[in-house]
């Protein structure tokens, strides 16, 4: 278990072992990788870290390959994800001040939780951009502090989706604001889910527990027909648009904004 520190030029090699310092580099499964600032890290194929610092002013960015962090990604810099960001440990925690960049064409970028042991918890950073969040029989927690912004930063990229068997619990903010939000999970949802010029889409597969969902600047809420607004254990606030295909509505929904839609099947059952 070694630390090693990124001496490399703007923009070199993370694989090349001349690029880290001390000798023995490039770090590795069990190690700490520090990008200080003004320093920008390419990753062009697989690799795995323990601990990963990105300070303020540095930039880590990964191509179409798999980045496995195991226990913390600590960014106050900025990461442009247009692989797979993988957590693959116990408890992956994303901290800091910076931005993730899902910046992949083609809504290619991952951010993804491996198996049922695998919680990865983003306690203060913005993710930005569009993809695919992904559960694997696994769990997702963004926090009070984190934010999930789905964007577009490629042209030829539209939507940010939420997909896969687990736990997505949201105690933040997930929003849409130049791009779709798609979800497609079960959402617990403790903070605010917001339309915020962008569509958040509510999946004919998808369930939303608790929460406020709200919407402004045109966008809007919009419930699939096999949706389901669980307001059972906590209720369902909403403070702005939504537009209901359908859906399934349990428990209470306190509505403070508008329903519309071309068959107001919400239901209670």
């Amino acid at each position: 278990m070694s630390t090693y520190s990124w001496i490399g030029a703007s923009g070199a090699d993370w694989s090349v072992a001349g690029n880290w310092s001390p000798a023995g580099g490039p770090p590795g499964f069990v190690d700490t990788a520090i990008i200080q600032s003004g320093g920008t890290a390419s990753v062009g194929q697989a690799e795995s870290i323990s601990v990963l610092s990105v300070a303020a002013g540095a930039q880590l960015v990964l191509s179409a390959a798999t980045f496995d962090v195991v226990l913390t990604l600590d960014n106050d810099g900025l990461i442009f994800a247009g692989g797979t960001l993988l957590a693959y440990g116990p408890a992956v925690t994303l901290d800091g001040s910076g931005t993730l960049a899902l910046s992949g064409a083609n809504d290619s970028s991952v951010v993804s939780s491996l198996g049922a042991a695998s919680v990865l918890v983003n306690e203060s950073e913005a993710i930005v951009g569009t993809g695919t969040i992904a559960l694997v029989n696994s769990q997702v927690t963004n926090a009070v502090a984190g934010v999930i912004d789905a964007a577009s930063i490629d042209a030829t990229a539209a939507t940010l989706t939420v997909s896969g068997f687990g736990v997505f619990a949201n105690a933040g903010l997930l929003e849409a604001t130049t791009a779709t939000l798609a979800l497609q999970s079960r959402i617990t949802n403790g903070g605010t889910i917001a339309a915020a010029g962008g569509t958040v889409e509510v999946g004919n597969s998808a369930t939303i527990s608790g929460g406020t969902l709200t919407s402004s600047g045109g966008g809007e809420v919009v419930i699939g027909s096999g949706a389901t607004l669980d307001g059972s254990v906590t209720q369902v606030v909403n403070t702005g648009t939504i537009n209901a295909a359908g859906g399934v509505l349990v428990g209470t929904l306190v509505n403070q904004g508008s329903i519309v839609g071309s068959d107001l099947a919400l239901q209670v059952r």
